[in-house]
């Protein structure tokens, strides 16, 4: 049994890389629908942008930290003097991040020996271990980036063929060029694209204007003032696609800029093609731009010899501070708008380029060395999630409506508020309706009897219904109180718009301070009922965002216990304040697992009554479903579990840095990941020891950001009925053979497919998320009856007297 001092991790960088290999492994499985599989490299070069805009320039900083001499990357280093915390929180005292490469989980002993010998010759400032680990980020990149290729080359595009599309994927450039692709470029195209020369161009430091010297020589020899144009200088929109144009210009090498505006003709071209051995061409736009580049370059004697894409992403992090006032809003649209003026992280580029051009354009775009990137001949593949195919889908699943949703077509009104404080009630998105959350708010905005409405808001849909009825709310004369977090990365504008939108209405506004986001997604409704005050609230697993709810699989518990509805008015009364939680440590949940006050030490306890049963002799278990797992704390305790017999199971979607299966730390440990139709976005925790068992479900990872930077909210799901169905829902997952692979101690997704008979009845291989629906389905016609029976019997639905209400 290992001692805690070497216990190990997994790096948080790699661990995500890995998970976005398994977006990749999705794409090329067999089965899955031609749409799909582009959806799904859609997701990873989508994923990919990201963590070049987010991840890459904190570890290009970390680079820079000094160290203490002769460490090993998997050696655990105390922290000192350092402040490596995310987003600049200072983490002196805490243990910083026990590094751990692929390589050296594998046993493999070549990068240590190197590393130990290098480590004996290098000063505290040079930190070998994050130096190794960009290396090793960029390989692990250039493979997937190849993987993505393949893929595409493989298995998507003879599928694709297979459905009747020709994929013009690095197609040749044809001399003939269709009428109908010179018919949507002339009429729809063109009217987006502009031309920039980098050739010859000479930047006034004092004005940053460029001009063309071949223009000044123009001028000079025509006398002619007019053609010394002087434009603004060029410079890329963070991660917009763009083609630079090599040739010969009078002579001299020449270089031109264009944009591709994916953004206003579409990504792609779609033309039917009824004599052709397909049914229909899909071009990208980046290709029909290049079959016109010729009319484009406004030069004559301009001789075109080839043509690159590039695209530049830029750090798109937000540093808040204190210092800055109190205008919270103000702020964050101003660094909005800066965003894509940030510095670069990522030059990517077509490996294709020669090395003149190249160096030419990183010289011109100020972009440093370490920022190069190469790649394929398109970028931004994002956009193969929208690729012009209508059919060969997923089938689809329409979604279901609950039982205490459905009988009420058939019988007198029922308030759903009502139904709430007889019973918690249970949705599971997006199986299940989401019309119920809705419903929620709708009837809060015109109930008379409702007094007060609270809500926290981290993700509002675009076109949101549910800040619609709340608008609607305070126009009704109900006191709202909408607690809208600014920072919620992407999402910053559109939050700002709707928070000013509803504050407008009459809503109260509450923004969180600069350094503690609310990820907590809580809801409370206060109504009157023969005199007294009775309150019906929401905890949930994901938004309030009736958008993301289509896809996004989550838990939604709707519930009156009396101790949980005043543990969300006093966190709600601690948002108001605006204030950190350690100045408020009076608050002390009874039922709710809330960051910053008692979530991590709940957990902790959780963890430990397992370990002590097992010590004991008594079976302990724990189950655990999250996003993401990094908190080494919270870790550690898993590890002490797993040396003291408690079988623990995890499913983590992405970010893991716990090392399953090692011997002496965590043998008795095996992680999981889940990648289907439907993004599995619930965090489930469940400890059963000694006959008792204890679930909680809730907004928070076991991320350090969510452990001390974040309000989070859990609570205990303690109805039968629902506690069985979510139970029964994880055990549907962890039975599923197709979509499951198991997290290797070597960090290897290892399909858990295997033998060669179906374990279903139908003779199909078991698949969890289809599974749920027909589940869930079965459910809910099999509750219909018996509320249906209930209801013949029952005029109206009363509401429990406060003394009835379920105290709990």
């Amino acid at each position: 049994m290992q001692s805690k001092d070497t216990y190990c991790y997994f790096d948080r960088d790699l661990s995500w890389l890995s998970f976005n290999e398994r977006i990749v492994m999705e794409a090329a499985r067999p089965g899955v629908p031609a749409k799909e599989r582009l959806s799904f490299l859609g997701i990873f070069a989508s994923n990919l942008d990201e963590f070049y805009r987010v991840r890459m320039p904190a570890i290009m900083a970390l680079k820079n930290f000094p160290v203490h001499p002769n460490v090993h990357p998997n050696q655990s280093i105390k922290e000192e003097n350092y402040n490596l915390g995310e987003s600049g929180e200072n983490t002196t005292g805490r243990e910083v991040e026990n590094v751990i490469s692929v390589n050296a989980a594998k046993g493999s002993d070549a990068d240590t020996d190197a590393l130990s010998a290098t480590d004996t010759n290098i000063s505290s400032k040079t930190n070998v271990a994050q130096t190794a680990l960009l290396a090793e980020v960029r390989g692990k990149i250039d493979g997937l980036q190849n993987r993505f290729g393949l893929t595409m080359l493989t298995e998507i595009l003879p599928d694709l063929a297979m459905a009747g599309i020709d994929f013009k994927y690095n197609a040749q450039i044809p001399t003939a060029i269709d009428p109908r692709i010179q018919a949507f470029f002339f009429e729809k195209v063109a009217a987006n694209l502009q031309m920039s020369w980098l050739e010859d161009q000479q930047i006034d430091t004092q004005t940053d204007i460029i001009s063309d010297t071949d223009t000044q020589t123009d001028a000079q020899a025509t006398g002619k003032e007019g053609h010394n144009k002087k434009r603004p200088r060029f410079f890329p929109e963070n991660d917009q696609i763009y083609l630079v144009v090599s040739g010969k210009l009078s002579g001299r090498q020449g270089l031109a800029i264009i944009r591709i505006p994916s953004v206003e003709c579409g990504r792609f071209v779609r033309l039917d093609n009824p004599r052709g051995r397909t049914k229909s061409d899909v071009w990208l736009l980046d290709d029909i731009i290049r079959m016109h580049i010729g009319q484009l370059t406004g030069k004559e004697d301009f001789v075109i010899e080839g043509s690159y894409s590039f695209k530049l992403s830029r750090d798109a992090d937000i540093d808040y501070k204190d210092e800055y006032g109190k205008d919270l809003a103000g702020f964050i649209q101003k660094q909005v708008a800066k965003r894509n003026y940030g510095l670069a992280t990522r030059l990517l580029y077509d490996q294709q380029m020669p090395e003149a051009i190249l160096q030419k354009l990183r010289q011109a775009l100020n972009c440093p060395k370490a920022a190069l990137v190469s790649g394929g001949r398109y970028h931004n593949l994002r956009d193969l999630m929208d690729f012009p195919i209508s059919q060969h889908k997923y089938e689809k699943w329409p979604a279901i409506r609950p039982a205490f949703m459905q009988y009420r077509q058939q019988a007198p009104f029922v308030s759903l508020l009502d139904q709430i404080a007889k019973k918690d009630l249970l949705i599971s998105t997006p199986y299940q309706d989401y019309s119920t959350v809705l419903r929620f708010f709708n009837e809060a905005a015109i109930d008379p009897e409702v007094r007060s409405v609270a809500v926290t808001l981290y993700r509002i849909a675009p076109d949101s219904l549910i800040a619609r009825a709340l608008m609607s709310a305070a126009k009704n004369g109900k006191a709202v109180t909408v607690f809208v977090e600014l920072k919620a990365r992407f999402d910053e504008a559109n939050n700002i718009k709707w928070a000013r939108k509803m504050k407008a209405a009459g809503v109260k506004i509450v923004y969180s301070i600069w350094a503690l986001k609310v990820h907590a997604k809580i809801a409370l409704v206060k109504r009157n009922y023969a005199g007294r005050l009775h309150y019906s609230g929401i905890v949930a697993t994901g938004n309030f965002n009736e958008n993301t709810a289509r896809i996004y699989a989550d838990h939604i518990l709707m519930t009156a216990d009396k101790a949980m509805m005043t543990d969300i008015e006093t966190l709600m009364l601690f948002l108001e304040k605006r204030a950190r939680p350690e100045s408020y440590q009076f608050f002390q949940p009874k039922k709710l697992l809330v960051a910053g006050f008692n979530l991590q030490t709940a957990f902790l306890t959780e963890i430990n009554r397992c370990k002590r049963a097992a010590l004991e002799g008594q079976p302990a278990m724990i189950t655990i479903k999250l996003n993401n797992l990094e908190e080494q704390k919270l870790i550690d305790a898993l590890y002490d579990a797993s040396n003291a017999g408690v079988q623990i199971r995890l499913m983590v979607r992405s970010i893991c840095r716990l090392i399953p299966g090692k011997k002496g730390m965590s043998e008795n440990i095996v992680v999981y990941r889940l990648v289907d139709r439907y993004l599995e976005h619930a965090r489930v925790f469940i400890f059963d020891a000694a006959g008792k068992q204890n679930m909680y479900i809730g907004s928070a990872d076991w991320m350090n950001r969510n452990v001390y930077r974040r309000i989070e909210v859990c609570c205990p799901v303690l109805d039968p009925e629902n506690l069985r169905t979510i139970l029964d829902i994880v055990a549907l997952q962890f039975a599923d053979q197709l979509h499951l692979v198991q997290l290797t101690s070597d960090l290897q997704n290892k399909w858990m497919l295997s033998g060669s008979e179906a374990s279903t009845q139908e003779g199909r291989w078991r698949e969890a998320q289809f599974e749920t629906y027909q589940y869930l389905q079965a459910q809910a016609t099999e509750k219909l009856g018996e509320d249906l029976t209930a209801v013949k019997s029952e005029k109206t639905v009363p509401v429990p007297s406060s003394d009835e209400n379920r105290q709990g």
